[in-house]
């Protein structure tokens, strides 16, 4: 029952799920969406594309798609225009960035809804089998048959210790399921900390930070 569960899971969030896969292989395998690491590629090339025009005395006869002819008479408006353009890709991929988190969160807490329920089944197959046998032991009447003296000798002893050690273990099985969510493994912080996120945030924001005194200029040049 968890498997299939765990395998529903998966087609329905698009996840691969293979035999021995832990946890967090599924949580945290990807934690970008294709449009998010798309709108970041967009962001980084245009932040580089700014940084570059921004450097001073650097001359230019052709740009990206279109001829240049007095790079210095044009160049508040290239660079109004794609900080513009940046500006707009910055705040997507902000926005997009939060959206896979939250997704990222909810695919993690519904995975431990999923591990809960299969483990809380196995405790309820436990505690029927336990609830069968004891009320055979109530329900029997003196004297007591050889079969039910054996069952209560073994519930006094061995027995009791086998259902105890197996309802333990379910119970540590849960536990470990919800702690293992809320932790992200080294690596996985350092290339969510630096590549996903900080470098294409850092490099956009720097190149924002040098042409905004254009945004102003190539507006109102647009607009009036």
């Amino acid at each position: 029952m968890q498997l299939s569960l765990l395998k529903g899971f998966a087609n329905v969030t698009k996840f691969e799920l293979k035999d021995g896969m832990k946890p967090t292989d599924i949580v945290f395998k990807d934690f970008f969406s294709e449009h998010t690491r798309r709108t970041r590629k967009t962001l980084l090339i245009l932040a580089s594309v700014l940084v570059l025009l921004s450097i001073e005395g650097l001359s230019l006869k052709r740009f990206v798609w279109f001829e240049v002819d007095d790079f210095e008479h044009t160049r508040p408006i290239i660079l109004g225009a794609t900080t513009l353009g940046l500006v707009y890709f910055y705040l997507s991929f902000l926005i997009y960035s939060w959206h896979d988190f939250r997704q990222w969160r909810s695919t993690a807490q519904i995975y431990q809804a999923i591990q809960a329920y299969g483990y809380l089944l196995q405790i309820h197959a436990t505690l029927q089998v336990l609830n069968k046998s004891i009320a055979e032991i109530a329900a029997a009447k003196l004297p007591l048959s050889n079969d039910i003296d054996q069952k209560i000798k073994y519930f006094v002893g061995s027995g009791s210790k086998f259902y105890e050690d197996r309802l333990s273990k379910a119970g540590d099985d849960l536990a470990r399921v919800f702690t293992e969510q809320r932790n992200l493994k080294f690596g996985q912080w350092i290339k969510l900390s630096t590549v996903d996120l900080g470098f294409p945030v850092l490099v956009g924001a720097f190149a924002i930070e040098k042409n905004s005194h254009l945004l102003a200029p190539f507006l109102r040049l647009v607009i009036g």
